[in-house]
């Protein structure tokens, strides 16, 4: 996933997902809606849930791969520096 992706379904997760239930929530009893609201809300905060936990499984697994990467650019001799091993 790119990072604009990444960017715009933090977006929606973060922001949209918990404001539209939170609209649709007090819409509902403002107005004795009669459609299921509670099911309707529960299905977005299903949705915003799922989507928290994948984009930070995304997110851990792009910062391991970044850690990945700049420990194979490390010179040996400055790790064998940083443990102590040359003194």
């Amino acid at each position: 996933m790119n990072n604009m992706t990444y960017d715009i379904l933090a977006y929606v997760q973060r922001i949209v997902l918990p404001a539209l239930a939170t609209l649709i929530a007090t819409l509902g009893q403002i107005w004795n809606w009669t459609w299921p609201v509670e099911q309707v809300v529960l299905t977005l905060t299903a949705i915003d849930t799922f989507m928290g936990v994948v984009l930070r499984i995304s997110s851990n697994q792009y910062y391991e791969q970044l850690e990945q990467m700049a420990n194979l650019d490390v010179p040996e001799e400055e790790e064998e520096e940083e443990e102590g091993g040359i003194g």
